[in-house]
């Protein structure tokens, strides 16, 4: 049986890897990892530090342009006029889909049959999510995506065991302090306090975003554009408001209207910012 971990090279990719190689040994553990060029450099840090104390290598699952092409690019070459794609009853990224879902979906069916398939040459596998228990929406839906395709899933932030990397004094990424997460800046799923955050301290990201907008006819937020939210970011950036996602979005929201006593221009779906997560730990 191998035991695959989904490394993202977030923080709870790196405590399911350890927790996983404790209960288990190192030798079936396999790391898959996919390079994305707007993620934080300090990502690869932190990565490079889990495996080394886990003496694992990282397997490299990316797609042919991963070094040269971001989120953006991706969306403005597949020309549908979205940066969404509908299938299988599902909603996803199209950056998701392209950078991530189909080359691990390739390298799986390449290297391990699913659990339901008779005649089985190569090996079994279990595939391993950062996941917690505060989100039994990701897991149950992960699951099932999974589980139609075959493959087995595990999540050991749900297990009885504590924290492990905590103890190794390997330090998160860099991108903790201002983010609640280590995937790309820019992020297509993230709400507006993501790209608030964007807006001040990765401009060029955010300036391609908007180019990405206007190429692709189509917003990545369903009420405005990012051009059209850049004025209240302006006044938001006046009053001395902190770019930061470690602040939950309806507290912020709530202290962002209070400081700019506007809630009229302020009419952000909080609920649904934090219920669209990015599914980017696969």
């Amino acid at each position: 049986m191998k035991h695959i971990i989904c490394f993202s090279g977030g923080w709870s990719s790196g405590e399911t890897a350890a927790k996983v190689v404790a209960k288990y040994g190192k030798e079936n553990v396999i790391l898959v990892n996919h390079e994305c060029k707007l993620e934080d450099d300090d990502n690869t840090r932190f990565e490079n530090e889990v495996a080394e104390y886990l003496g694992l290598p990282i397997i490299y699952v990316n797609f042919k342009d991963a070094a040269t092409k971001d989120q953006f690019d991706v969306c403005m070459e597949w020309g549908k006029g979205t940066f969404v794609m509908t299938h299988s009853n599902s909603r996803e990224a199209l950056c998701t889909h392209v950078m991530k879902t189909e080359p691990f979906m390739r390298w799986l069916s390449e290297n391990f049959y699913p659990y339901d398939t008779l005649f089985k040459p190569k090996e079994d596998c279990i595939i391993y999510y950062g996941f917690d228990k505060t989100e039994p929406d990701r897991i149950q839906r992960r699951s099932g995506i999974m589980g139609a395709q075959g493959y087995k899933t595990a999540y050991p932030s749900l297990w009885d065991m504590g924290p492990i990397l905590i103890n190794t004094g390997i330090k998160p990424p860099e991108c903790y302090k201002v983010y609640k997460h280590a995937n790309c800046k820019g992020c297509l799923k993230a709400g507006w306090q993501h790209w608030y955050c964007v807006y001040i301290l990765e401009p060029a990201i955010y300036r391609k975003g908007e180019h990405a907008e206007e190429v692709i006819g189509y917003t990545i937020h369903k009420d405005c554009s990012l051009t059209e939210k850049s004025e209240m970011f302006d006044r938001m950036i006046a009053c001395g408001i902190e770019p930061t996602e470690k602040v939950p979005s309806a507290t912020w929201w709530a202290y962002v209207k209070q400081i700019l006593k506007d809630k009229e221009s302020l009419d952000i779906d909080v609920q649904e910012e934090d219920v669209k997560p990015c599914e980017c730990l696969i």
